[in-house]
């Protein structure tokens, strides 16, 4: 039995929408700068969007895609933000983009076969 326990789409995608809840929160209680709370507000959004519609049809390989490239861009905000000395909204999209890459890296994407 394997010590690492694979999550399953639903579980993948609440972890997904706190993940977003709390960039879209961030910047109001970390009271950043406008590059970090446009940066913020648009990755908690765009990460609730997908955790909401991720079992309303979307293809898995889609949500696949979806989740590599949200790390990149989380990652490239996280440099960009740090280039214009925004460290504490850096610091949280590169603490999302590592929790993201963990939670890829963990789902079972497979969809459960329906039972008869």
């Amino acid at each position: 039995m394997s010590a690492f326990r694979h999550l399953t789409p639903p579980v993948h995608g609440l972890f997904e929408l706190l993940a977003g809840l709390a960039l879209v929160i961030a910047p109001f209680a970390l009271s950043v700068g406008p590059a970090g709370l446009v940066l913020s507000l648009g990755f908690g959004v765009l990460l609730v969007g997908l955790a909401l519609g991720a079992e309303d049809g979307l293809p898995v390989s889609a949500h696949v895609a979806f989740d590599q490239a949200l790390v990149i861009g989380l990652a490239g905000a996280a440099v960009a933000l740090v280039a214009v000395d925004e460290g504490a909204a850096a610091l949280v999209l590169a603490g999302v983009a590592a929790f993201e890459l963990v939670l890829t890296l963990t789902t079972r994407y497979a969809h459960r076969a329906l039972r008869r």
